[in-house]
């Protein structure tokens, strides 16, 4: 296999990022990681070209979403050029937007959470009522739960409501879109989180809250388990990955009265933690799919390898004491 020019857009200090240059790098191929800060795109006597250059290269891949607009923007540039871009910034930004991806995936036959877009206390106060307490509400583009509320009576709503906005620094009258959705009552605190690349899931882990905690996201204290997804779920993330465009990703389902729930699309979703408890090397997935894309191999399905004992050791040490820290900072958050 003759070496490839690869430009990975991502954060040098992101573990994952840098996994994937390591591994395309020992795979033989020319591997350039650009930190989004530096992309630009510049206009100039008719031309546009996206600074800085580094050849021409195989394959484009983000690693990063919408915390940096300008890079999908530079990167848009470079698909229009002809040059492969993965996952496409369109792509991207349709699954950073909470509204677009339920509208989407609904829109597919696929199973989401019943959901109502609204501006205002007085519309949520409304739809909440429809939807029925207790239900979640959160911003249209928050990440790791951060920005995702539990609200279990109308009288919470009022203050829960004033709480999400300022937490996203805004004020109690700003109309940026908002979701309300049902909560999953059989599965609150818990989910199943699947990578998906190529069109095919690779592996799959369970995420369960800490105590005293509903949300199931491991940047708010979860815990990682070992999984193994059913059929159905299997084929619910696959067509969700199909119906968002989104070349690789990670597709997080709760379990819901008739069968698993889409509640989450991550066009770039960390898979550290899911390789660690399947012992399955997706960092190698990811680069098959990197050498696809490129030309650098034929198309066709991708099947994850096992990761070695010691590969497998260092990544769970690594995992345990990012684990270990979050779940640190939180304690310290708490006693604030």
């Amino acid at each position: 296999m003759r070496p490839h020019r690869i430009m990975i857009i991502g954060y040098p200090s992101h573990a994952m990022t840098s996994r994937l240059h390591d591994a395309l790098t020992e795979r033989g191929h020319r591997s350039r990681l650009v930190d989004p800060d530096r992309l630009a795109t510049v206009v100039s006597d008719g031309t546009v070209t996206v600074l800085p250059e580094v050849g021409r290269p195989d394959a484009v891949m983000l690693t990063t979403s919408t915390d940096h607009l300008t890079a999908l923007q530079s990167a848009a540039q470079l698909q229009r050029a002809g040059i492969p871009v993965f996952n496409s910034p369109a792509a991207t930004l349709l699954a950073a937007d909470k509204i677009a991806t339920t509208v989407t995936l609904a829109r597919a036959g696929l199973p989401v959470p019943r959901t109502v877009s609204v501006a205002s206390l007085a519309a949520a106060t409304e739809r909440a009522a429809l939807l029925g307490y207790p239900v979640v509400l959160k911003a249209a583009d928050g990440a790791e739960g951060n920005q995702a509320r539990l609200v279990r009576t109308a009288d919470e709503l009022p203050g829960v409501f004033e709480n999400l906005r300022a937490s996203m620094g805004q004020s109690l009258s700003d109309r940026t879109p908002l979701l309300l959705q049902e909560q999953l009552g059989r599965a609150l605190g818990r989910d199943r989180r699947l990578f998906v690349v190529g069109g095919h899931v690779q592996a799959a882990m369970d995420r369960v809250a800490r105590r005293g905690e509903w949300r199931s996201n491991l940047s708010q204290g979860a815990a990682p388990y070992a999984a193994t997804a059913t059929t159905e779920e299997i084929a619910v993330a696959e067509g969700a990955a199909a119906a968002l465009g989104l070349d690789f990703t990670t597709i997080d389902l709760m379990a819901g009265e008739r069968g698993p729930v889409v509640i989450e699309a991550n066009a770039f979703g960390d898979v550290l933690d899911v390789a660690m408890m399947s012992g399955l090397d997706l960092i190698g997935s990811l680069a098959d799919l990197v050498e696809i894309k490129a030309g650098a191999r034929p198309a066709a399905p991708i099947r994850p390898r096992r990761l070695e004992p010691d590969s497998r050791a260092a990544l769970t040490a690594m995992c345990r004491r990012r684990w270990n820290d979050k779940l640190a900072e939180l304690d310290r958050i708490a006693e604030l």
